[in-house]
């Protein structure tokens, strides 16, 4: 399994628009969204929102798929600035917000496309097993890097590259969270994955997450990252084929459960 196009690479991650990895901060409107829905820590995005900002309706408030390159769009420079300079926020304070409202401890989670691995590093804080699943070349170089910028622990991390030195670790397996990543995928990449860690989640009373920019929704095939469809309809696709739940469901945002 691996990216159509190299195109998930140091430069492209880097970006100003990925400020927040440069701050070693979780973007509320996905990283910590899932995190809280791994964790049970929140039920919707608006709960996420309140408990990581303490209000609503500023994490989500920009639409990404239409900027031009290099374009910061004026709504995430002054998140982060409200979350990180202003406040003083940290990664860790971050955490430390979602610590007393934890009510789930998964076994075993596994982040498809996680990229540079903050939310892997999230979960290691809270003493949480992870895979970081990241076919891309530079994935160990950003993994070192989110260790380096936030100085979060990485010693619950398993960084896999390839499908296949995945089977040999779902014993545990109760979460998979596609986390801005499941466009990047090609359907037949996307089949294989879910053909491979759903049973495990059905057994295991687990959960599937989906999230990206709320509003980053729907999302068309096409462009040169956007290889596959999300949208409502994939949604529904999925529920109905795996027999599961739909918990949450918000834009971007998608929580499938299973119970035994």
């Amino acid at each position: 399994m691996s990216y159509d196009h190299e195109w998930y690479t140091r430069d492209y991650f880097l970006r100003p628009v990925n400020a927040s990895l440069h701050l070693g901060l979780l973007k509320v409107q996905d990283e910590a969204a899932a995190l809280c829905y791994a964790l049970g820590a929140a039920a919707d995005f608006q709960a996420v929102e309140r408990l990581l900002l303490g209000k609503e309706g500023e994490a989500c408030m920009f639409e990404v798929s239409s900027r031009p390159p290099g374009y910061v769009p004026a709504a995430t420079t002054e998140f982060l600035e409200d979350t990180a300079v202003v406040r003083g926020e940290s990664v860790r304070a971050q955490l430390e917000r979602v610590r007393p409202h934890i009510k789930r401890r998964p076994r075993l989670v596994i982040d498809v496309g996680g990229g540079a691995g903050i939310l892997c590093s999230a979960l290691s804080y809270f003493e949480v097993p992870s895979v970081l699943f990241e076919p891309a070349a530079s994935a160990a170089e950003l993994f070192a890097y989110t260790h380096e910028k936030s100085g979060l622990p990485q010693r619950h991390v398993r960084l896999v590259s390839e499908l296949g030195a995945l089977e040999g670790l779902l014993a545990p397996l109760d979460t998979v969270i596609f986390c801005s990543s499941l466009e990047h995928l090609s359907e037949t990449d996307r089949e294989a994955l879910l053909a491979l860690l759903v049973p495990r989640l059905q057994e295991h009373a687990g959960l599937l997450i989906v999230v990206n920019t709320p509003t980053n929704h729907p999302i068309a095939a096409g462009a040169r990252d956007h290889i596959s469809r999300v949208d409502d309809t994939l949604f529904a696709e999925l529920a109905a084929r795996y027999q599961a739940r739909i918990a949450y469901q918000h834009g971007a945002h998608l929580v499938l459960s299973w119970s035994r």
